[in-house]
């Protein structure tokens, strides 16, 4: 696809996914997916709303490195946030050992922030796509192998570059030519 066929891809997605969330989601409105769990700790916290965000976008048939880079900027914008108030109150028996203390958060309403972010992010990138765009993957995956024979066994390293991967972790893709 050519630089403005993607564009106008990206351009349609966005208007679309805007017009199913025109208004960010309330304290009372429903997620308009289940979270994966009740409680989320801080480490657990990224990955459960990179799922939540990657199947929201997948049920809207987003290109994939779109919903990729969407995620990962507005994951970006999440953890910047103050999440103070969804902190749960500590258990009598985790106060009383002398375990490392493991801050819970209440998952749906940090799930329902992470979706306005995510909306937020489409509402930016609607109004000004981001320079240059996610690039869409291409149809074979990049991949390289090396073996070395003569020896008492053949010993193979496979690798496959993942470019939706790299995008939603933040990684950044170096080409070599």
């Amino acid at each position: 696809m050519g630089g403005v066929m993607e564009e106008e891809v990206v351009r349609g997605f966005l208007r679309r996914f805007l017009e199913k969330f025109p208004a960010p989601l309330g304290s009372e409105d429903p997620l308009p997916l289940n979270p994966l769990s009740r409680k989320v700790s801080l480490d657990e916290l990224r990955g459960e709303s990179l799922d939540l965000g990657l199947r929201l976008l997948n049920t809207r048939d987003a290109p994939s490195t779109l919903n990729a880079a969407m995620c990962h900027a507005a994951l970006a914008e999440l953890l910047k946030a103050d999440l103070s108030p969804f902190h749960l109150p500590q258990e009598a028996e985790q106060q009383q050992g002398e375990e490392q203390e493991v801050v819970l958060l209440q998952s749906e309403p940090v799930q329902r922030l992470f979706l306005n972010k995510l909306r937020e992010v489409g509402v930016a990138w609607h109004q000004n796509l981001p320079s240059p765009l996610p690039v869409g993957p291409s149809r074979f995956l990049v991949c390289s192998a090396h073996a070395i024979r003569n020896t008492r066994r053949k010993m193979e390293d496979r690798h496959v570059t993942l470019p939706d991967f790299n995008t939603l972790t933040g990684l950044k893709v170096i080409t070599l030519l």
